[in-house]
């Protein structure tokens, strides 16, 4: 009987399960559940597991957007600097 779980196990791909590459490397990393699974039927470790990646994938996109901003404020910076130290350079006292 092990025998036959791993020989399945060792041959599960995208193809033995009718799944694009895509679709199948999103079950393996836990990014999406299959439809119609309910967390109340997931063990304790799996289910914290998918709510770390959920939380983690959130995470990571508001470090992006917060990088993003303080890139273009940096630059908007920079550009302040440059055009105040031009008018500066270039004020005619009258």
């Amino acid at each position: 009987m092990q025998c036959c779980v791993v020989d399945f196990v060792e041959k599960l791909n995208s193809e033995s399960l009718n799944l694009s590459e895509e679709q199948f490397q999103s079950y393996m990393r836990g990014d999406v559940l299959p439809e119609g699974t309910n967390n109340l039927y997931m063990c304790d470790g799996l289910r914290l597991i998918h709510e770390n990646s959920i939380m983690i994938r959130r995470l990571k996109e508001r470090q992006e957007q917060c990088l993003s901003t303080a890139t273009d404020l940096e630059q908007r910076l920079l550009e302040f600097r440059k055009e105040y130290v031009f008018k500066v350079h270039n004020y005619d006292i009258a």
